[in-house]
């Protein structure tokens, strides 16, 4: 004995061998694509309902019940949103367009049978005056007749609507239907309001069609109603909906990931325009040409990416315009610094020279004394030109630098050197001999800076105050941090902010130029530079330059 599977006319036959001439085949119909994935469809629905919640507190946390999509995420959500709408809008719309056409087409098969029936009976039975309990046997034996040509169950009512003959006889021995006609189709009937009637009947929680029509013998006369339930399409009908539910949920899911997946592409397509022209936006700046940017299509995007472009040569117009009008700011003011600080030693050097002009016309006996002294004047507001002339000078120039890697330490120790040796004036320099302190910087420039610093310090403390000069060298987080302090009179609070403006100066005969070109030598190394002070005791000036290992 011995069995084997085969696959023939889309079935699946099992054959079993019990002897040589006797064997059993079992037959099974072979699932389609649709059956066979179905299970994984359900899965997958399951799946995506439990998991999406969970991706997304994951992405976002339990604030992410708050996040808002950005125009790229709308897009997309949109999209998805549409798609799925739309075919959940088709699946319901074919399934009750299914079920309305499977009832219609139902309700036209039973009404063709029971016309079909209804001719068979009226051929056998039509000259019959009334149908009577003698002719049970007869109408039984046609009923079942007819039972096995159409198979469907048969129904015959007399004209009181009581049960005469069925062929499913069990149904009312068991008291599952009454043996009374129902009361709606009798009384539709029987009132001649109806030729036919098709309705919906149920036993238990089973439902079912049911034709109801009048049997009419040869003279025209009423003497029975013919009944025909309809069972056997229900469960075919359910079948033929949950095939195409699951064949319609598995092309939803393939489409549906697809409209993701051209979600993600249409959203970067449409969106990559304005990303550039974010791009170029965050870019934007008025020290540096802005760069346009290049769009082939004439749509909205294409007018959005115009007004930029036209914005881009209405900036760089304004940009020349008020570039030019800081250099012209610049230049008057500074004519007018320039004019102002020269203006201070031509107005003695003009009296000075009238006051000798008329001693030597009035041959004043002193004439050699005077014409001494205005020279000795004379001389000093010239030396004092020459230095505002030099000051404005390395002002203007303080770009040009020549930059080396110099060794802090000596730097302020070449520029400590001078002050040390000065009466009531105690200097003193605090540094970790074991650190080296480098720097990348322009070595004329970084001893100006402390030679400025050092005599700004000098200058604040009164001559008959015992003076202290207090310079700290230290590293602090990649920096090289120097301080500066000194005892002096401090700066007054409506002064602070005015420190480092090259016009400002607390000194009489200074042009206040020279803190305004240590800030800048400091900046122009890579640092910052700073000061803490309080009136009557003094200043601290902090510089951070950039070490350099």
């Amino acid at each position: 004995m011995s069995n084997n599977f085969i696959d023939k006319n889309d079935y699946n036959h099992f054959v079993y061998k019990i002897e040589k001439d006797s064997k059993i085949v079992i037959s099974r119909k072979n699932d389609d694509i649709f059956c066979k994935i179905a299970p994984f469809t359900y899965l997958l629905i399951l799946l995506c309902i439990f998991a999406l919640p969970s991706v997304f507190l994951l992405n976002y946390g339990i604030k992410g019940l708050k996040f808002k999509p950005d125009f790229r995420q709308r897009l997309q959500l949109s999209i998805v949103f549409i798609v799925v709408l739309s075919f959940g809008i088709i699946g319901m719309s074919s399934v009750f367009y299914i079920k309305k056409l499977n009832d219609r087409k139902n309700k036209e098969a039973l009404d063709e049978k029971t016309h079909s029936i209804l001719v068979e009976l009226q051929q056998n039975l039509s000259n019959t005056e009334s149908i009577t309990p003698l002719m049970s046997n007869e109408i039984n034996s046609y009923l079942r007749n007819l039972y096995n040509i159409y198979f469907t169950d048969i129904n015959l009512f007399n004209i009181n609507g009581e049960l005469i003959s069925t062929t499913r006889k069990e149904l009312y021995d068991e008291g599952l239907v009454s043996k009374w006609m129902n009361p709606i189709a009798y009384n539709e009937l029987y009132s001649g309001k109806k030729s036919r009637l098709i309705i919906n009947e149920s036993i238990g929680k089973m439902e079912f069609l049911s034709a109801y029509i009048p049997f009419r013998n040869n003279q025209n006369k009423i003497i029975a109603y013919l009944n025909l339930p309809y069972f056997t399409r229900q469960n075919e009908m359910q079948q033929g909906i949950t095939t195409f539910i699951t064949a319609f949920i598995n092309i939803f899911i393939f489409l549906t990931g697809l409209s993701i997946i051209f979600a993600l592409i249409i959203s970067k397509y449409v969106t990559r325009p304005l990303q550039l022209i974010t791009t170029s936006l965050g870019t934007l700046a008025l020290n540096h040409k802005n760069k346009k940017i290049e769009w082939n299509r004439d749509d909205e995007i294409g007018s959005l990416i115009a007004e930029y472009n036209r914005l881009i040569d209405e900036l760089e117009k304004s940009v020349q315009k008020l570039a030019q009008s800081e250099r012209e700011s610049a230049w008057r003011e500074m004519a007018r610094q320039v004019a102002h600080e020269i203006k201070n030693p031509l107005t003695p050097m003009k009296l000075s020279t009238q006051y000798l002009l008329k001693s030597w016309n009035e041959h004043a006996p002193d004439i050699d004394l005077r014409i001494n002294n205005f020279m000795n004047n004379l001389i000093e507001q010239i030396e004092n030109l020459s230095n505002i002339a030099s000051e404005f000078s390395d002002f203007a120039q303080m770009p040009k630098t020549f930059k080396e890697k110099l060794d802090l330490v000596n730097i302020i120790n070449n520029s400590a050197e001078i002050f040390k040796e000065i009466e009531n004036i105690t200097l003193t320099f605090e540094y970790d001999t074991n650190t080296s302190f480098n720097i990348v910087a322009d070595k004329k420039q970084m001893l100006r800076v402390f030679n400025n610093l050092l005599n700004n310090a000098l200058q604040s403390i009164a001559k008959d105050k015992k003076g202290l000069i207090k310079i700290k060298l230290y590293k602090n987080n990649g920096f090289n941090v120097i301080t500066v302090e000194d005892n002096g009179k401090g700066i007054e609070e409506d002064q602070k902010s005015k420190i480092f403006m090259p016009d400002f100066s607390t000194k009489s005969g200074s042009m206040g130029l020279g803190l305004a070109i240590v800030k800048n030598i400091i900046e122009n190394a890579g640092g910052e530079i700073t000061f803490e002070s309080e009136t009557g005791k003094g200043t601290v000036f902090i510089i951070k330059l950039p070490e350099n290992i």
